[in-house]
């Protein structure tokens, strides 16, 4: 999982070179898109982003396209259109491409301990309607909002899977159990 590329110094920035370098290795692994985790056999890396800043348009998706690397987006509807993150004109040109997929990152990009069920419920609904409204497709992935076990909130975590098929938070653990992980809160390793 990662979040910016080539952006501001910050613990979630990779510059390019770094960034470059990292997919020339990962070519030579089993690269798989994100909701096809579950039919791999066989150790596996799949590539997402949160947030998307404008940035990885610019210096991420190229090089992608470039090493023909499948991606998953995780976005944030609060965050389109807002200076220094993606437009709607360029999440749809790229969930056009046959390499993305797109999943929500919410709406309100809160720690869903705070919400009531209701209120995460709402906030899940919202956020996939709007990126399917967006881009004319199933959006079926979710990503949590600082995605924790204790900022999703235990009691509304597995509301994910009433609105989406896969939940993915950011335990800093491999798949190696696929079959005992609970689709509401599949682990992500942060790359920083």
């Amino acid at each position: 999982m990662f979040h910016s590329i080539g952006g501001s110094k910050t613990d979630f920035n990779i510059s390019v070179e770094h960034f470059t370098q990292i997919l020339q290795e990962l070519k030579k692994d089993n690269i798989v898109k994100l909701e096809d985790w579950q039919s791999c056999h066989s150790p596996f890396v799949a590539i997402s982003f949160d947030d998307v800043p404008e940035n990885f348009y610019h210096n991420a998706f190229p090089l992608l396209k470039e090493y023909d690397i499948p991606f998953t987006l995780f976005v944030n509807t609060s965050l389109l259109d807002k200076d220094g993150f993606i437009t709607t004109a360029q999440l749809k040109e790229m969930a056009s491409c046959e390499l993305c997929t797109i999943g929500s990152h919410g709406e309100l990009h809160d720690e869903y301990q705070k919400f009531s069920a209701s209120e995460a419920l709402n906030d899940l609904r919202r956020s996939k309607a709007k990126l399917e409204n967006i881009i004319g497709k199933p959006v079926d992935l979710y990503a949590f909002p600082y995605g924790s076990y204790y900022a999703c909130g235990y009691r509304n975590k597995s509301l994910v899977n009433k609105v989406y098929k896969y939940g993915f938070g950011t335990v800093q653990i491999p798949f190696t159990t696929p079959l005992l992980l609970p689709y509401y809160f599949l682990p992500r390793i942060n790359v920083e």
